[in-house]
């Protein structure tokens, strides 16, 4: 009997436990799942891009159109903001480690915000042009912060992840310029105010789910803090004397001419010469460009990842990009509607080299010899794109917006020329680039002990 009393008490306090469990569940609120901080900076990314891609689409469109200045003037605005910006930023470098990357990365989308939000209202070409300097300091500050977080939050395939963020933030780059497209087609005057206006609406996005993006205590990387902050100057130099790291971001500087190609040369010769009677291809092309980013980015990376050559993939972009100024020569000698089909493969197969130049610095940038110095490493790389960006608008209004395929014959045999000379200067032994690696890691660690003491 006390057997069969004891069974029936535990059963009931079974019951009485389950009847509890479920009326609490009911009762209790249900709470959303909190994001992963990878999901968390891919969604950030992709908010980003679809600002960036409307408003990329249009940045020479609005200057010349909203703003009624000559392609000259346009093209020395894009000099000036681009590099005072990429120079501007080199004091604030230090400012991600100091304060953190999600911190900084979040202040700085919401000072692109607000700079962009000004230009709307923005009076003449000088305001312009400071607020878009203004802009492009903080997004290469936001840059450098960006890369403390893929590094803290993939730290075992940082290469592969950042290729997954490139090709997601180009499907937001397609939702940017399908609908910088149809700004366009509707009125070429309102159509880039609207483009302005989303990009800064997306960076207030962006800075909101970054705010909201945390790491878990055990998974950020500790980088070498103290020898970062000291002495960078004489560090930056010995990480410079390296005649390897030279030599690609000498290239670096001169294939970074495919943005400035993308975002202003094309976007221009198609107005002016291919297709004047509508601005509406500028757009598609903008969407195309990135579409094929989509497609090819992440296999790419993860195709480089596992050979870790860098200096073949620049190669191999630097052929792709002087072959797409040959189609865009090619085009100059046609009229209308052929001439903008060319173009269009023109820039399928730019669009390849960006993706095969992309894959080549960012294995660099996060190759082991170089990535426990992420911080110099990414200045030294900003200042060598920055170079292209910068100068590129100017070299193209003189070398080849012009009703000639000359100019861009000779942009292509210079590109080919300096792929040649980096093909056959550059060491491809695999053992030959581990010890190169190593001689650089010991260099910096040298250059390390050496500010520390």
């Amino acid at each position: 009997m006390e057997r069969d009393a004891r069974r029936l008490d535990e059963t009931a306090r079974g019951v009485r436990t389950v009847l509890c469990s479920v009326r609490t569940h009911r009762c209790s609120p249900l709470k959303p799942p909190r994001l992963s901080p990878r999901r968390t900076l891919e969604i950030a990314t992709v908010l980003n891009m679809s600002g960036s891609g409307a408003y990329i689409a249009v940045v020479a469109v609005f200057l010349v159109y909203t703003r009624d200045i000559s392609p000259t003037a346009a093209a020395i605005c894009i000099l000036v903001s681009t590099l005072g910006g990429k120079l501007g930023a080199l004091p604030l470098s230090g400012l991600p480690n100091r304060f953190g990357g999600r911190a900084t990365y979040t202040a700085t989308k919401l000072l692109a915000a607000i700079s962009m939000a000004a230009v709307l209202f923005a009076s003449n070409v000088v305001m312009t042009g400071g607020l878009l300097l203004i802009y492009s300091m903080v997004s290469t500050v936001g840059g450098a912060a960006r890369n403390l977080l893929i590094r803290d939050i993939a730290a075992t395939d940082s290469a592969v992840f950042r290729a997954r963020l490139r090709s997601l933030g180009n499907t937001g780059v397609v939702i940017g310029s399908l609908f910088s497209a149809g700004a366009l087609a509707w009125d070429s005057k309102v159509g880039p105010l609207a483009c302005v206006a989303i990009n800064a609406i997306s960076c207030l996005a962006c800075a909101a789910v970054v705010f909201g993006l945390r790491i878990p205590a055990g998974q950020v990387v500790d980088p070498p803090e103290k020898p970062d902050e000291t002495r960078p100057a004489t560090s930056l130099r010995r990480v410079l004397s390296y005649p390897g790291t030279l030599r690609f971001l000498c290239v670096t500087a001169v294939f970074s001419l495919i943005g400035p190609i993308m975002t202003y040369a094309i976007p221009l010769w198609v107005i002016e010469f291919s297709f004047p009677r509508d601005s509406w291809p500028v757009g598609a092309l903008i969407a195309t460009n990135a579409v094929i980013v989509i497609a090819f980015q992440v296999p790419v990376g993860r195709f480089l990842s596992s050979r870790a050559e860098p200096g073949a993939m620049l190669v191999v972009s630097g052929a792709l990009l002087a072959a797409s100024c040959i189609v865009l020569a090619v085009s100059a000698l046609i009229s209308f509607s052929v001439s903008l089909a060319i173009v269009w493969a023109a820039v399928t197969i730019i669009s390849l080299a960006e993706v095969a130049f992309a894959a080549a610095t960012t294995e660099f940038l996060f190759s082991p010899a170089v990535a426990a110095h992420l911080s110099r490493t990414s200045t030294l790389v900003t200042i060598a794109a920055s170079i292209g960006e910068a100068l590129g608008p100017s070299l193209l209004l003189v070398l080849c917006l012009r009703q000639s395929p000359a100019g861009w014959l000779v942009l292509a045999v210079l590109v080919a020329m300096l792929a040649v000379f980096y093909h056959y200067s550059r060491d491809r032994r695999p053992s030959d680039q581990g010890r190169s690696g190593q001689r650089l890691a010991a260099s910096v660690g040298r250059d390390e002990e050496d500010a520390c003491n």
